[in-house]
């Protein structure tokens, strides 16, 4: 693996599923963004037992490469959609950090980017964290938690 990296780059490998890996048809070299998708901490708004819980996805890592899917590390000339447990993905040391937070934050999907689409920045899409508040309104009487980011 330490071969297929680029000087000053790290592989760091994530939990996937068919749902969250395009289906299954994510191979070795191609590039993913990495969506993170959490549930909203309403607690501090005054929730009330029985709201129903509220999540929020964003994305979180950019044009990054898939270094293997499982242990395999080259798609066949005949590859097909490849169902995996595991993607290594190829991440700057200070990426890494990004993803492990994420990681421990919520459910994380790979979203398959177009060859067309490469080209451009990699890497963490910001470097603060956003912050997301909820706010309690009342309409008619009702009322609805909505999330604001």
């Amino acid at each position: 693996m330490a071969a297929y990296l680029e000087p000053g780059m790290r592989a760091m490998a994530i939990r996937v599923t068919v749902e969250t890996a395009a289906g299954g048809f994510i191979l070795p070299g191609d590039r993913v963004d990495v969506v993170l998708t959490r549930e909203t901490n309403l607690s501090n708004m005054g929730a009330q037992e029985g709201d129903r819980s509220k999540f929020t996805s964003s994305t979180v890592m950019r044009n990054i490469k898939v270094l293997a899917i499982d242990q395999s590390t080259r798609a066949g000339d005949d590859a097909q959609a490849v169902v995996g447990a595991t993607a290594t993905l190829e991440v700057s040391p200070g990426d890494a950090e990004a993803l492990a937070l994420a990681k421990s934050e919520g459910e994380l999907s790979l979203v398959l980017r177009s060859y067309a689409d490469t080209g451009g920045p990699s890497g963490a899409v910001s470097s603060g964290r956003r912050e997301v508040s909820a706010v309690r309104v009342y309409r008619g009487g009702a009322p609805e938690v909505v999330v604001v980011q």
